[in-house]
């Protein structure tokens, strides 16, 4: 063999080698390394992306079926992640992303899986869709989150272990020290006489319940139990429509204390004025008994006029007489102006004459005639 098929031969091998191991390497690892499969562009949106960059796998139910080509943080928060996903990848709109760490060491990998939720109608995400993600806790993560919150738990339980063994000082303290283990012995003394007094009252009770069974043995009580058991329906209602009266004279009184504190209101308002009418009233009132009394001493005095009049009989026929003679002085004065009525009469008529025709006084003076009459 030549020197030349010798080198041909190890070269051959070589680039064999060469292309063996990079199609080991992109179906091992994260290299985006791929033979003419068709792909299209899928957008996710998360809040975070911990652990996403380039060439981040993306699997379908752990199955992997594209990967990131690049992320861009949104000016209002979260990250838009790029992917490309293989054409033939079932990826529906019903299904749940999640970006799930992959290791200790931050890696991730960005999982669609079936969410379970039968209500969209089902149907293949669309090249250049923008979906909606999620970023799963890191276990180092949940253990620090774990870790703060165990700490107050920890700290409650160190608390109650302490509160439990201050409960148990206090205990002996209460039942005392146990001198020559004397503690558990009186404590069944103690026992014993509870148990004893407990038989005791179990046996007042049955003497008593055998008291109320002969009681309710005999016919009569039973009946009159009976009746008296019948008759409470009844007094439940009586009692029950003597407080809905009760209830009804309870509002009349509030309506009529409304309308007492109505009429008695405006009274308190002007209440030293009615204060100083009422004064003045009483002040006038005694003022008018002071001189009723005067005017009663006066009539009570024998020189008085009314006191004569009611006591001096000569002065009450007198009083009688000019009664009398004015009562007939009247009468004659009455009987007078009658008889001056035609001559008031005739007197009216000549002047009403006289206004109507003024020369008639001339006339009567120049031709004397008969007379009116």
């Amino acid at each position: 063999m030549s020197d030349r098929q010798q080198q041909f031969r190890v070269g051959v091998v070589a680039l064999a080698t060469m292309l063996i191991a990079a199609l080991l390497v992109s179906l091992n690892s994260s290299l985006p390394i791929s033979f003419g499969q068709a792909t299209f562009p899928l957008r996710i949106r998360v809040d975070r992306a911990p652990g996403v960059g380039q060439n981040t796998p993306v699997r379908k139910d752990g199955v992997l079926v594209g990967r990131v080509v690049g992320t861009e943080i949104l000016p209002t928060g979260g990250v838009v992640i790029t992917a490309n996903i293989e054409e033939d990848a079932l990826i529906y709109n019903t299904d749940a992303c999640r970006i799930q760490p992959s290791s200790l060491f931050g890696d991730a990998v960005i999982n669609f899986s079936y969410a379970g939720d039968p209500t969209p109608a089902r149907r293949r995400i669309e090249p250049n869709a923008l979906v909606a993600g999620a970023a799963l806790p890191d276990p180092i993560e949940a253990l620090t989150s774990l870790q703060v919150e165990f700490g107050p738990a920890i700290g409650s339980i160190g608390e109650a272990a302490n509160g439990v063994a201050e409960l148990t000082n206090r205990i002996n303290v209460a039942l005392g020290e146990d001198i020559d283990q004397q503690r558990i012995s009186g404590m069944l003394t103690q026992a014993n006489e509870a148990m004893i007094q407990f038989s005791q009252t179990m046996e007042q009770m049955s003497e008593t319940l055998a008291y109320a069974n002969d009681l309710l043995a005999d016919p009569v009580m039973r009946a009159d139990l009976k009746k008296g058991l019948s008759d409470v329906p009844a007094f439940l209602t009586d009692a029950r429509e003597t407080l809905q009266s009760f209830d009804t004279v309870i509002d009349s009184a509030g309506r009529n204390l409304s309308n007492l504190e109505g009429l008695t209101a405006p009274l308190g308002e002007r209440g030293p004025e009615l204060s100083r009418l009422l004064i003045s009233a009483i002040e006038n009132l005694d003022l008018t008994l002071a001189d009723t009394a005067r005017f009663a001493q006066a009539l009570n005095r024998g020189e008085g006029t009314i006191y004569r009049l009611v006591n001096d009989p000569a002065l009450y026929d007198n009083m009688a007489v000019l009664i009398t003679n004015a009562n007939t002085v009247l009468a004659r004065l009455n009987d007078t102006i009658k008889d001056l009525r035609p001559v008031v009469y005739d007197a009216r008529v000549f002047m009403d004459k006289i206004a109507r025709e003024p020369g008639r006084i001339v006339g009567g003076a120049l031709n004397q005639g008969p007379g009116l009459k």
